[in-house]
């Protein structure tokens, strides 16, 4: 220990906080353990509640299809089953009487009996807590095809639903009537065979208060998916998306057989009762087993005690629903499935209370050692104040004033340890860094120097490129004017000198005095003939000087000026007819002379230009080929579409088109500041946006789209720049 360095036994201090963890660790592992063990408790108590709430729910279930089947064996109720037989729309003795219409009194027949099996049937539904109770009838004896049971009552918490057929048949069109349970009446009725017989079936409908209605109980029976035989069953199924349990029985009672007139037993009515889980049913049974309950499957939770259940996360024993912490056990129901899924009953037990009671533990235990902590604490403050605290500091503050600049930088270190070596050096490495730095302003002030010498070395020659090829535009322009003014020029000197020619014949004949009238008519229609062609081409050449001199003028002097782009267009083309001339390319343009706009006029005719020019010298390899311009509105822009159906570019050249001095004719006079030109103009002095899209093979197209009005916010005319 007394061989170790000084830094060393001073951080010995340390362990002290080293014990106040280990003190709370060992605080906070007694609540840990003894939560689980709480919660351990908790998942024995949920898993009994779960196996108690699902050995109950499945013997309802037993219990409901005891019910159902002892039916069978009440004789009350078989007696008005055969009634309901003989005069319900699946059966007849007589199989004459098949498809035929059922009259008022078998309609009133019907209507007795039943009501005497809903008056028999009501109290299963709060026995057995059932949210429905229904009759089904079925072709006993298989006299109709395709027959699927129909129902004849259907009983609810609310109405007693009852079926009217009108005829003997599978497909009989119905009525359904609903009656308000508690307008039934469970005394003797008024129905004898006289009134039946007096009345109409309607007269009993309204006397006992069942009213037509428009809807009908939902058809628990038909939407079972498993066989729906003589066999009676129980099913979990998700009628209307609601957890069901339905049960179902079938009744075999004495009836004849319509080809052998011999009493048989066959089935013909089939009796269901669905259970409805809810809310409220499994609230009470919670309270009761003291554990919350659900019923579930592997997706979804489908009815639970729990209310506004959302569940976030789940482990193999734990639930968080509603932001709370919940302990879970989950038993399978052992009842047939009439979905995917397999349904099981969950239990579950709040464990808020039990991380409330672990942090109060865990609490007591850490303000034992608070003290400890506190006292230890204040020992470690003083030492590494002195120690280690000041000394920091002072290299902190040192390193602090070099990341601002300052290059005279010195820390004094007071305490004798290793920090005292460390400020040393640290001293030495602020001075070696005050001479590095000096040297390398002095590098830097001399590179700097070079690099504005080259970069303007390189602007003047970018500069003089850059003019030379406006200089190199306006040589093609005086081209232009000199070829274009050469033809009227030359048909105007030519029909100069045939005058000439012809007075001096006239002149001669004169002098000979051999001059006749018909000579002196001749020279005078040729004077007149060769005059007029001489105004006609003087005035073409004219036009033809003005329409260069309004080109050069929009080159050399730019101005916001209101112009005919139409106009403007054809103009430049003038200018380009020389050009065009010595290629088979037909241009065509689709643009409203009628189209004013206020923008720089030299611009477009640089932009029009040079685009061409670049497809005469890329595009067209055998000098043929087609240029399409069009020029429209859209909102506030103009859009300038160019296209040519030329040889198109590569990807790599397509990508770098915009590049100053890039040219794929480097040897054939191009210098790369056309398309480069263009970019800035549109770009710069237009305040436009260009793109282009080319394919090798299939020409190339250019959008641009300009503003109509070009707003100068600086007051001062735009001019070009690279």
């Amino acid at each position: 220990m007394l061989g170790m360095n000084k830094i060393s036994r001073q951080l010995i201090a340390l362990v002290i906080v080293a014990f106040s963890v280990f003190t709370i660790g060992v605080a906070s592992l007694v609540g840990y353990q003894s939560y689980h063990d709480m919660e351990d408790i908790a998942f024995q108590q949920v898993e009994g509640s779960a196996k108690l709430f699902s050995s109950e729910f499945e013997a309802q279930v037993r219990r409901t299809h005891t019910a159902l089947t002892d039916m069978e064996s009440n004789r009350a109720v078989l007696d008005q089953l055969i009634v309901l037989n003989n005069y319900g729309p699946l059966y007849s003795e007589d199989q004459t009487q098949l498809y035929k219409p059922l009259s008022h009194a078998d309609n009133s027949y019907y209507f007795q009996s039943q009501l005497q099996l809903a008056r028999t049937l009501i109290h299963l539904l709060p026995l057995y807590e059932l949210s429905q109770v229904a009759l089904y009838q079925s072709d006993p004896f298989n006299q109709f095809k395709d027959v699927k049971p129909l129902p004849s009552v259907v009983i609810d918490h609310q109405f007693i639903w009852l079926y009217r057929y009108q005829e003997k048949s599978a497909q009989s069109a119905f009525s359904v009537y609903k009656l308000p349970i508690a307008q039934i009446n469970f005394e003797d009725d008024f129905f004898n065979v006289s009134s039946i017989y007096q009345q109409k079936a309607d007269y009993f409908y309204e006397k006992i208060g069942a009213l037509l209605s428009e809807e009908a109980p939902f058809d628990y029976l038909n939407t079972l998916s498993r066989p729906r035989s003589f066999t009676s069953g129980n099913v979990i199924n998700l009628a209307q998306d609601v957890l069901n349990v339905a049960i179902w029985s079938p009744i075999a009672m004495s009836l004849t057989d319509p080809e052998t007139w011999q009493p048989q037993i066959r089935h013909s009515v089939v009796m269901l009762a669905v259970h409805t889980p809810s809310s409220t049913s499994l609230n009470a049974i919670a309270e009761r087993i003291g554990a919350d309950l659900a019923i579930v499957d592997e997706e979804h939770v489908w009815v639970s005690s729990i209310d506004n259940r959302q569940q976030q996360q789940t482990s193999n024993t734990n639930i968080e629903v509603n932001e709370r912490p919940y302990v879970f056990s989950e038993v399978a129901l052992n009842l047939p499935s009439d979905t995917e899924y397999e349904y099981k009953v969950m239990a579950l037990s709040s464990t808020e209370d039990l991380g409330t009671r672990t942090t109060n533990l865990i609490v007591r235990l850490t303000l034992i050692t608070g003290l400890i902590v506190l006292v230890t604490g204040l020992a470690m403050y003083l030492l590494v104040r002195i120690k280690l605290r000041d000394p920091l500091d002072a290299l902190l503050h040192g390193v602090q004033q070099i990341q601002q600049g300052k290059q005279d930088v010195k820390v004094v270190i007071q305490s004798q340890n290793e920090f005292t070596t460390l400020g040393k050096s640290f001293n030495k490495m602020a001075l070696d860094i005050q001479l590095k730095s000096l040297e390398l302003r002095q590098a830097n002030d001399n590179l700097e120097q070079k690099v504005q010498a080259r970069t303007k070395e390189l602007d003047n020659a970018q500069q003089q490129l850059i003019m030379a090829e406006k200089m190199a535009s306006l040589g093609q322009l005086v081209a232009g004017i000199a070829h274009e003014i050469n033809t009227p020029l030359g048909n105007s000197i030519t029909a100069l000198s045939f005058i000439h020619d012809s007075q001096k014949k006239v002149k001669k004949l004169f002098d000979d005095k051999a001059l006749t009238s018909g000579d002196f008519g001749r020279f005078l229609e040729d004077s007149d003939e060769s005059m007029s062609l001489m105004e006609t081409n003087l005035r073409k050449a004219s036009e033809l000087v003005k329409t260069f001199k309004n080109v050069a003028v929009n080159q050399s002097v730019e101005e916001l000026v209101k112009f005919s782009i139409g106009e403007h267009v054809h103009e430049v083309m003038l200018t380009l007819r020389p050009q065009l001339k010595k290629t088979q390319v037909e241009v065509n343009f689709d643009v409203d002379d009628q189209l004013i706009i206020t923008s720089y006029p030299g611009a477009y005719y640089h932009i029009i230009s040079n685009m061409i020019m670049n497809s005469l010298k890329h595009a067209f390899v055998d000098n043929r080929g087609h240029i399409h311009v069009s020029i429209h509105v859209k909102g506030d822009k103009l859009i300038l579409v160019y296209e040519d159906d030329g040889s198109g570019m590569a990807p790599e050249v397509l990508n770098r088109i915009f590049d100053p001095f890039y040219t794929t004719k480097r040897g054939e006079g191009g210098t790369g500041l056309g398309l480069y030109m263009t970019y800035n103009i549109v770009t710069q002095q237009l305040d436009g946006e260009i793109e282009v899209h080319s394919t090798v093979g299939q020409g190339t197209r250019f959008n641009l789209s300009l503003p109509l009005v070009l707003k100068d916010s600086e007051g001062h005319h735009k001019t070009f720049s690279v």
